[in-house]
C-alpha cells in the first residue's frame, strides 16, 4: 500500500483493502491493480488535504457518516458532520 499522509485507515479498512488487492490481483493483474490502487489512494490524499474546502450539504450527513462506518474509515475531526 502506497504512504498514507493525510488520511488514516482504520484496522478492518486496512485489511477490507489487503483482500480487495488480493482479489484484484488474481482478477487483473499486477499493473491493473496498481493503477486502481494507485488511484485509491491519490483520491484519499486529496479528500485528506482538502477535506475542510467541501461543503457538506446537512441533508447529506446521515447518508455520509453511514458511507465512512460502512468502509471503516475515520472521518477526520475537522470534517464538521453534525
Amino acid at each position: 500500500m502506497p504512504k498514507r499522509k493525510h488520511y488514516t485507515l482504520t484496522a478492518l479498512a486496512e485489511a477490507d483493502l489487503r483482500a480487495a488487492k488480493k482479489w484484484s490481483l488474481s482478477r487483473w493483474g499486477k499493473n491493473l491493480t496498481q493503477h486502481y490502487f494507485s488511484d485509491l489512494h491519490d483520491t484519499a490524499e486529496h479528500i485528506g488535504q482538502h477535506h475542510t474546502s467541501f461543503f457538506i450539504q446537512p441533508s447529506l450527513n446521515t447518508c455520509l457518516k453511514q458511507f465512512f462506518d460502512d468502509l471503516h474509515i475515520s472521518i477526520p475531526s475537522s470534517f464538521k458532520l453534525g
